[in-house]
C-alpha cells in the first residue's frame, strides 16, 4: 500500500465511522487515533528513507519535504483527535441527562467533541491536498460559483386591500 493510498484509506475510515458519546464512540475514537499514529509513523519513515536514498525518487527532496509536511498535518489532526477525548468522555457520562443544567453542559462537551473532529478531518483534507499538489475547494462554498442576482422587490400593496 503507498502512502498515499494509506491516507486515503485513514480518511475512508473516518468518513465512514463516526464518533458519538457512548462506549461504542471511545472504541472508535481509540481505534482512529491508532490508525493517525500509524499513519504518521509511515509518513515520515517514507520522508527518511526517500531523504537518504533507500526509496527511490526523482527529486528527493521534493519528495522528503512533502511526506514531512503530510506527515505533519497528519500528527495536528491526531492532535485534535486526542483534544476530543475529554470532551467525548464528559458528553458520554450518563449522569448529563439527570437535570436541565447537566444537559446544558452536555451539549457543551458534544459541540467541543464536534469542532475537535471537524477540524481533524479538515486537516487530513489538507494533507491529503499537500500529497497531491491539488488546492480543494473551501467547504462552505455554494454549488455555483456564479453569484445569483437579487430578487425584485415585491410591489407595493395598495390601500384597503
Amino acid at each position: 500500500m503507498t502512502s498515499a493510498e494509506a491516507l486515503d484509506a485513514v480518511l475512508d475510515d473516518l468518513r465512514t465511522y463516526r464518533v458519538d458519546p457512548g462506549a461504542a464512540g471511545h472504541f472508535t475514537a481509540m481505534r482512529q487515533v491508532d490508525l493517525l499514529g500509524h499513519l504518521a509513523v509511515r509518513l515520515t519513515a517514507d520522508a527518511y528513507h526517500i531523504f537518504t536514498g533507500d526509496i527511490e525518487a526523482t527529486n528527493p527532496t521534493e519528495e522528503a519535504l512533502v511526506s514531512s509536511q503530510v506527515a505533519a498535518a497528519v500528527g495536528r489532526s491526531l492532535a485534535h483527535y486526542t483534544q476530543a477525548l475529554p470532551a467525548l468522555t464528559k458528553a458520554s457520562d450518563r449522569t448529563n441527562h439527570t437535570s436541565l443544567k447537566r444537559q446544558l453542559e452536555g451539549l457543551t462537551h458534544h459541540s467541543a467533541l464536534r469542532r475537535h473532529l471537524d477540524a481533524a478531518q479538515r486537516t487530513l483534507d489538507e494533507a491529503r491536498a499537500i500529497q497531491t499538489g491539488v488546492t480543494p475547494l473551501p467547504t462552505n462554498t455554494a454549488e455555483s460559483p456564479l453569484a445569483q442576482p437579487p430578487t425584485p422587490p415585491n410591489k407595493p400593496h395598495g390601500r384597503g386591500r
